[in-house]
């Protein structure tokens, strides 16, 4: 599974921008009767995030750049 999202904004000179990206696997796993109790799942995911504002009237400034990225390891079960 494959997800991609974004966001860019522009208004008057100041900027958001938001990418997030999350490439994953899953495997299910399954009882000898055949139904599905969990599953494994493995991906990797990032996320950035970009902001840049400039208040004209006070002088302040603000210019954030975030990211966040790596792998993810899961496992799940349900009755």
């Amino acid at each position: 599974e494959a997800l991609v999202s974004g966001l860019s904004v522009d208004v008057d000179g100041d900027k958001a921008t938001v990418i997030d990206v999350d490439l994953g696997l899953r495997y299910n796993l399954v009882d000898l009767g055949g139904q599905v109790m969990g599953a494994l799942t493995l991906g990797y995911r990032s996320f950035d995030l970009d902001v840049e504002y400039d208040d004209e009237d006070s002088g302040e400034e603000v210019d954030i750049d975030i990211g966040f990225s790596g792998p993810y390891f899961g496992l799940s079960f349900w009755i």
